[in-house]
C-alpha cells in the first residue's frame, strides 16, 4: 500500500519553487505552440486534399489515403490488408467457403469450395 500512496503523491506534485514554476510554464507554452502548429498543418492538409480532389475529380478519401500511403511507405501492407479483406468478405459474406487463406504461404487456389 505504501507504493500506491507514493505513486499518487508523485502524480500530484505541486510546483512551489518560483523558478521551477516559471520553467514549467515555459514548457507548457512550448507544447501549446507545437499544438497550434499541428492544428494549422492539419487545416492546410485538409485544404490541399480538397483542392486536389476538385482539380482531378478524385474522391477526397482516396486522395488522403494515397498521400498517407505515400508518406508511410506502406503500399505492400495496404495491398496485403485489402487482399485479406477481400478473402474474408468473399468467404463470409459472398457465400464462398474457402479451405485456405490466399495470404498463407501454402495456400492453393484449387482448395476453394463453392456453395450455392
Amino acid at each position: 500500500m505504501a507504493y500506491k500512496a507514493k505513486q499518487k503523491e508523485e502524480n500530484s506534485n505541486i510546483i512551489t519553487n518560483p523558478e521551477e514554476l516559471k520553467k514549467f510554464k515555459q514548457f507548457l507554452t512550448t507544447i501549446t505552440h507545437y499544438m497550434q502548429i499541428a492544428d494549422d498543418q492539419k487545416e492546410s492538409i485538409k485544404e490541399t486534399v480538397a483542392e486536389a480532389s476538385a482539380t482531378f475529380g478524385i474522391d477526397k478519401t482516396i486522395v488522403r489515403k494515397l498521400a498517407t500511403t505515400l508518406f508511410k511507405h506502406n503500399y505492400a501492407d495496404i495491398q496485403e490488408e485489402n487482399q485479406h479483406f477481400e478473402f474474408l468478405y468473399e468467404a463470409l459474406i459472398g457465400g464462398r467457403i474457402s479451405a485456405s487463406d490466399p495470404l498463407e504461404p501454402e495456400a492453393d487456389s484449387d482448395d476453394e469450395l463453392e456453395t450455392a
